[in-house]
């Protein structure tokens, strides 16, 4: 009976130390974890006074910024007015090629130019797919009712063809949305916009236009491809050549302007420069 009691006393003594021992490690947990939740807070707090630092900088930066664009702008504008009217007017930034030059207009293309020897000099090669937008517009009358008539059957798409016909009260039909062309009747006094054709009069410019001969009056020759065609012999006047330039076409539309382009822009009309007579 002793040595029984001595066994559940040693037992109990047994347990006791175990449930010590747990007890010992919860509370060394508990005491690991509160230590590791500071050290958390402790960094993100330092991280959020970090990024306020960064963001305070980056304003104060961004305002830095602000002041020196400010002040360069009433610098140039300090510069400006100190200019002299010659230098108002000449350079890049001048009045004339900033301000009053280099506008987009109706009735113009532009492309690259490449080089075509078979090409007369008065001779601009155009891309089918520009003399398919560019029109001209062509009164109907009895000598030509036929000839215009054929172009408004081929339609918009087919070239030599049209894109518009103008009745005589001044209702325009787009050729776009009509079915059946060959229903279309065209009298006297209508005018149809046809598609630029061969030896139709443009104009045609390389800039910047520093001279009279930087524009000229030249007759259409539509090819295939992509590039504005011109011949080896008229690219000194636009001061030209074929490492990527590009050129400007426009399109009189009416026969007063092709009249004058003919005569006045004209390239065999300018074979001799004004300047210096050569």
């Amino acid at each position: 009976m002793q040595s029984e009691l001595a066994m559940a006393n040693a037992s109990k003594g047994e347990a006791s130390d175990r449930n010590k021992a747990l007890l010992d490690s919860l509370q060394a947990l508990t005491k690991r974890n509160a230590e590791l939740e500071k050290r958390i807070m402790e960094l993100q707090q330092r991280d959020l006074e970090r990024l306020r630092e960064l963001e305070n900088m980056a304003g104060a930066r961004d305002e830095e910024i602000a002041m020196l664009r400010k002040q360069l702008v009433q610098a140039r504008k300090d510069v400006d007015d100190a200019l002299s009217a010659k230098q108002l007017l000449e350079r890049k930034e001048g009045l004339f090629r900033k301000h009053m030059m280099g506008k987009r207009v109706d009735f113009s293309a532009r492309t690259v130019i490449t080089a075509d020897p078979n090409l007369s000099v008065d001779q601009v090669g155009v891309p089918r797919s520009i003399a398919k937008t560019l029109t001209v517009p062509e009164r109907v009358a009895p000598y030509n009712v036929h000839e215009l008539s054929a172009l408004v059957r081929n339609g918009p798409e087919v070239w030599p063809g049209a894109r518009y016909v103008v009745h005589a009260d001044g209702r325009r039909v787009d050729l776009r949305f009509v079915k059946h062309l060959n229903d279309l009747a065209l009298h006297t006094g209508f005018v149809v916009e046809r598609h630029l054709r061969d030896d139709d009069l443009i104009v045609f410019n390389r800039q910047p236009s520093l001279h009279k001969m930087s524009i000229m009056a030249h007759r259409v020759k539509v090819l295939d491809h992509s590039t504005f065609r011109l011949n080896l012999s008229v690219t000194s006047p636009y001061n030209a050549d074929f490492d990527g330039d590009e050129m400007n076409l426009h399109l009189p539309q009416t026969e007063e302007a092709r009249a004058e382009a003919r005569h006045l822009l004209g390239v065999h009309n300018n074979l001799v420069t004004p300047r210096r007579g050569r």
